[in-house]
């Protein structure tokens, strides 16, 4: 096991640890599997279209209470990621580029990535995944 992979696995486990009721989304915790193809770019915000309809409160977070999106590449091969959060008038509040300055775009831990911060209101939130690699990758995006 590397130790970037171990790292995240620790970083989960931590944050998964806390009061799932205290933080993320006003609809709470949620996680899927999108595909982001080479040099694709997925944006989530609450008129992004799912399955199920649009995400909507999804993407809402609450004010004072931590927030946490976690993206985890397929590790087939490792394509590096970068995650981007917006607020609703469009300020960077975060962001996460972990193969930014790394020689080799498939050295370990380039496609893991994550960002924590604390909204100062209610508020709807822009998440940006990009996959800056030529190869797709199926990914894990966990929103807490």
């Amino acid at each position: 096991m590397t130790r970037a992979f171990a790292f995240f696995l620790v970083t989960a486990g931590v944050l998964c640890g806390t009061r799932f009721g205290a933080a993320g989304p006003v609809t709470g915790n949620w996680a899927f599997k999108p595909k982001i193809g080479g040099q694709g770019t997925l944006t989530l915000q609450k008129d992004t279209p799912m399955s199920s309809g649009k995400l909507g409160n999804r993407v809402k977070f609450k004010g004072g209470r931590r927030a946490c999106v976690i993206v985890m590449g397929d590790h087939d091969p490792i394509v590096p990621v970068t995650l981007q959060i917006h607020d609703d008038q469009g300020n960077l509040v975060a962001v996460d580029e972990p193969g930014k300055n790394v020689d080799s775009s498939k050295a370990p831990g380039n496609d893991v990535c994550a960002v924590v911060w604390y909204p100062p209101r209610d508020g709807y939130y822009k998440i940006t995944i990009q996959n800056t690699g030529r190869d797709w990758n199926q990914c894990w995006v966990a929103i807490k």
